[in-house]
């Protein structure tokens, strides 16, 4: 997988979340609970011990997390997010 072969939105210039899901099942497990828990999901040798047959870029992963933590897809809401009072 190389960074520059990554498809993008091509409205938004942005990787898209299928794509993402589909390289790497992000969304398949548990909400992450914060950034950290993405970066270090979004590691290659994490993403290669779930998928041993596959080889992972590590600067390709780096652009996934970021898009993932700045979009916070299938993260749990932050502190700032929840209905005052919770």
């Amino acid at each position: 997988m190389n960074a520059y072969a990554l498809p993008r939105s091509p409205r938004e210039g942005q990787l898209t979340q299928g794509f993402i899901s589909d390289k790497t099942g992000f969304d398949l497990g548990e909400l992450f609970a914060d950034d950290e828990d993405v970066r270090k999901y979004f590691q290659r040798s994490t993403l290669e011990s779930i998928f041993p047959y596959e080889t992972f870029d590590q600067g390709a992963l780096d652009e996934m997390s970021a898009a993932v933590v700045s979009n916070r897809w299938h993260m749990e809401p932050s502190s700032s997010e929840l209905p005052p009072g919770r």
